[in-house]
């Protein structure tokens, strides 16, 4: 198949393929006659159609079909024979008209592609880049403590109902004489805390009441009629909430009381691992170390988005196939032309984003190994494993957990991803001079959204995710 570019300008090109009829032709008969032994045609036994008709009926169809399928794959190989960084798909040409069954003859397809542009910069340690390290709050460090304690405490059984205690038993609604209510309300296994009880007269009627006895309150007055409240408690909808305002009996069965666990070597090990933490000095510095790498998470996303505008800025103005993205977008997404061409200054800024860091990546060599894969994925478990307390586990399980996840291809792009990702920034902070600055939290978020609400929105990256990637050319 003879194929030519036609470059219109840096950015915007046409490919020009000519089909010859021994690459299509005993495709399109192949297709025929298979469809000639399925096809369903009135007056006609299944199988025994006419190939003539079928080729009548179908034959142009087929025939575009296999046409732009040859196409498609010979303009996918001089792609990446060529290295041509291409835009979202390549479209068949506005002009391009169907190849006619009849004309037994040679067919040429055009397609229509968009260039990615050349961007040009370099980075030098003459290039300086804020880098805000974000001091931990202490009283971050108390909330996660109290965090680990929550988790990590008991239930335990009382003999006297408390304001925090659960109370569960057998809930029976009471006519105006005291007795049970015939078709009344009746819950075999009912919960509250009296805690959340509104109405401090009827709270009083259950606190300090005994296992195993009767009380009598009124639901209706205890949570002020409130309509959800009562409608999860009585197990009833919350309409019919105003037909059940009569007092119910509890038959209390049984108290419990979540108390959180104790600071003490117990709870470090169930939350660091045995032994790994001895003191309450180690224990406090531990949990500031686990919070001061989220916090370092978000310092992360601050520098890269810094050095993401800096070389914005470096690079210069940079032109993109505006014409073809449109018609990309307009083929490849749900949005009208007129939502297109607002978000397309947007999406040609996510664009030119991911060049410059595609550039870097390129011009830094910059790739994964399988080995680190195996090693991201296993640190992830760990740490997975980690936040459920399972602090131990057997070499066998944890290899099963670990094929699983490397079975899983979305995972391993994800863990690729970040890896790429670290990667990067470890480049730009080997290549940058680096300007650290220790600030505080609310310092820290102040500064992000000063710039927040001089940044326009980011757009729906969903169309210009499509048009970065270099893909197989699809038919459109």
């Amino acid at each position: 198949m003879n194929l030519t570019l036609n470059k219109i300008d840096a950015v915007n090109a046409t490919v020009t393929i000519e089909v010859a009829k021994t690459d299509y032709q005993p495709a399109v008969e192949k297709s025929i006659n298979d469809l000639r032994k399925k096809a369903n045609v009135p007056g006609f036994r299944k199988g025994m159609v006419p190939s003539s008709m079928i080729r009548k009926m179908y034959g142009k169809s087929l025939l575009n079909e296999e046409i732009n399928k040859l196409a498609l794959n010979r303009l996918s190989e001089y792609i990446l024979e060529e290295k041509l960084n291409v835009l979202g798909n390549a479209l068949l040409d506005e002009t391009q008209q169907p190849a006619d069954i009849d004309v037994a003859d040679n067919h040429t397809v055009v397609f229509s592609i968009g260039l990615a542009p050349e961007i040009n910069f370099t980075i030098d340690k003459e290039d300086v880049i804020p880098y805000y390290e974000i001091k931990v709050p202490d009283e971050m460090i108390d909330r996660l403590i109290e965090n680990h304690r929550a988790n990590f405490g008991e239930y335990s059984t009382l003999e006297t109902v408390n304001e925090k205690a659960l109370v569960r038993g057998i809930l029976t609604e009471l006519d105006d004489k005291g007795n049970p209510k015939t078709d009344g309300v009746n819950i075999e296994n009912a919960m509250l805390i009296p805690a959340f009880i509104k109405n401090d007269d009827e709270k009083n009627k259950i606190i300090d009441a005994k296992l195993n006895t009767e009380i009598v309150f009124n639901p209706f007055k205890a949570y002020e009629g409130n309509e959800a409240e009562l409608s999860s408690f009585l197990k009833i909808k919350k309409g019919k909430v105003k037909d059940h305002t009569s007092d119910f009996s509890l038959q209390i069965n049984n108290i419990s009381n979540y108390k959180e666990a104790e600071v003490n070597q117990e709870l470090f090990d169930r939350v660091f691992g045995k032994d790994k933490v001895k003191t309450v000095e180690e224990f406090r510095l531990k949990v500031a170390e686990s919070i001061s790498r989220q916090l370092a998470l978000q310092s992360e996303n601050k520098f890269l988005a810094d050095v993401g505008a800096f070389l914005k800025k470096k690079a210069g103005k940079v032109t993109f196939p505006e014409t073809f993205l449109k018609r990309f977008m307009l083929q490849n997404t749900k949005e009208s032309p007129e939502k297109i061409e607002e978000n397309l200054p947007e999406v040609i800024e996510d664009l030119n984003t991911r060049l410059i860091k595609e550039k870097i990546i390129r011009d830094y060599k910059i790739k994964v190994e399988e080995n680190e894969i195996v090693e991201a994925a296993t640190a992830t478990i760990s740490t997975q494993l980690a936040q459920y307390g399972m602090t131990s586990v057997s070499d066998d399980v944890f290899k099963e957990y670990l094929k699983k996840m490397l079975q899983n291809e979305q995972i391993i792009n994800d863990l690729v991803d970040k890896l790429l990702e670290t990667k990067y920034s470890g480049v730009l902070k080997e290549n940058l001079t680096l300007d650290y600055k220790s600030v505080s939290l609310e310092e820290f978020q102040k500064l992000v959204r000063q710039e927040a609400a001089t940044t326009k929105k980011k757009p729906s990256k969903r169309a210009s995710k499509k048009a970065i990637n270099a893909e197989e050319p699809k038919e459109s």
